[in-house]
């Protein structure tokens, strides 16, 4: 009987340290495919970042309305925010006089889609015993319509312009843009504005918002009229920045007289 116990807790050990490998074995082969899957979430995670594309960093043009850098884009605020920019630009001498502009503003969300809008700009000149300035004041306002393509933005609105200093006639412009994003996340805009006073104009831009990066947006312009009555301009230039914080730098290039103009300017937008 004795030995039959001893027989049986010998088979016992050996089955048990035959095991033992055994499960060694599994055990590690199991880790090495837990590895594998771990290495190709990874590699698909860092796929999909590399390939998502990028998106047009928004902001507003020199009136403080939704735009690229002088045309406007069909963004309106959302309900309750507000977006606004301050600019200091500068056009070479013209006959011997140096022109600078301030123009500042802002575009507030009243309702779904629609918006009002604000904007001064101080217009100053200057040459050798000689100086003036104007003060131009804007109001507008903007609805952009419901779309089935969320790419696609179309809208409808406009402003008035009114000297309030150094004479001049007010001037009343509606206008359409309409703004389309690619795939790769470039914007392609477009807008006209019938300018109605005393001299009535047409203006139209056209414009791309390209992206480098989410935090960096080159941008170029070319339109007639968009810089005011015979300031057709061809416009490139940058923004950079972060949702509620933008700068951006901008170079006019005049296709009908007048002065290059050099300039940049911050966005400030709440949440």
């Amino acid at each position: 009987m004795k030995k039959l116990v001893l027989g049986l807790f010998a088979l016992v050990m050996t089955l048990a340290f035959c095991a033992v490998p055994a499960n060694a074995a599994t055990s590690k082969k199991k880790k090495k495919e837990t590895k594998k899957e771990e290495k190709k979430e990874t590699k698909k995670a860092e796929s999909h970042s590399m390939s998502a594309p990028k998106h047009y960093l928004s902001g507003t043009n020199t009136w403080g309305r939704s735009g690229l850098l002088f045309g406007d884009t069909a963004d309106v605020a959302a309900l309750r925010t507000i977006e606004g920019s301050a600019h200091l630009l500068y056009s070479s001498p013209v006959s011997g006089v140096n022109n600078f502009g301030i123009p500042f503003g802002g575009h507030f969300g009243i309702a779904d889609n629609v918006e009002l809008s604000a904007a001064g700009d101080l217009e100053l000149q200057s040459a050798t015993g000689y100086s003036s300035s104007i003060f131009l004041l804007d109001l507008g306002g903007k609805y952009k319509f419901h779309t089935k393509n969320e790419n696609l933005g179309l809208a409808l609105g406009g402003d008035v312009l009114i000297p309030t200093s150094g004479g001049g006639s007010a001037i009343v412009t509606p206008r359409g843009v309409v703004s389309y994003t690619l795939p790769s996340g470039m914007l392609v805009n477009g807008d006209m504005g019938i300018h109605i006073s005393s001299a009535t104009y047409v203006s139209v831009d056209a414009g791309l918002g390209y992206p480098f990066s989410n935090n960096f947006t080159g941008m170029v312009e070319i339109g007639a009229n968009q810089n005011g009555n015979g300031g057709s301009v061809l416009g490139a230039g940058f923004r950079a920045g972060a949702d509620q914080f933008k700068f951006q730098g901008l170079l006019g290039i005049p296709l009908n007289g007048g002065g290059v103009v050099i300039g940049g300017g911050i966005i400030l937008a709440s949440k």
